[in-house]
């Protein structure tokens, strides 16, 4: 995988991404399917934890925030589902399945440290996802409609009270870094 490239090159001293890995890295994350499939590897792989030292190689930032969509809305969906996910193993007894989430979600963190002090838009799908983790389950929609998609996120995933505030929770932060 690229993920494991990069870690590779990493490992010997390189930058994590050559030029022709510069440019699959920016191909890759330029669409939904090619930047899902980059996000489901490298977030999940124990075995390239060196790619997400900080700080973060300038060129994945780079290709972050060189395509808006689909990168912003799903990180901010990453650090959502992997934060709530975490406490539902957890609940389950299931702690390799809660470390494996736990895991993604500090790798999410990581990319949007990185990025969101000149990505814009991570910044207002985050602000977004903020407002809705703060609207009841069975409230009435909101007026925002980007507010309410992320409302209609959480419920369709059915997320309950605590883990909204835990989403609050890992999202604060990251949007005052920006």
């Amino acid at each position: 995988t690229l993920g494991s490239s990069m870690s590779a090159r990493i490992k010997r001293g390189e930058s994590a991404t050559a030029k022709d890995e510069q440019q699959a890295l920016l191909a890759l994350l330029s669409h939904s399917d090619g930047a899902r499939g980059f996000y489901v590897t490298t977030l999940t792989d124990p075995e390239i934890d060196n790619v997400f030292h900080e700080p973060i190689d300038p060129a994945i930032v780079d290709a972050i925030i060189a395509s808006p969509d689909p990168n912003a809305q799903l990180l901010t969906m990453n650090i959502a589902m992997s934060t709530a996910t975490e406490l539902a193993h957890i609940a389950n007894g299931d702690s390799d399945y809660a470390k494996g989430s736990a895991l993604t979600r500090t790798r999410t963190g990581k990319l949007i440290a990185a990025s969101i002090p000149t990505f814009a838009p991570l910044k207002k799908h985050l602000t977004d996802l903020l407002a809705a983790t703060n609207t009841p389950q069975t409230s009435p929609p909101v007026a925002e409609a980007a507010v309410e998609a992320y409302r209609k996120f959480l419920n369709r995933w059915g997320y309950d009270a605590e883990m909204r505030q835990a989403i609050a929770a890992q999202v604060r932060p990251l949007l005052e870094i920006s």
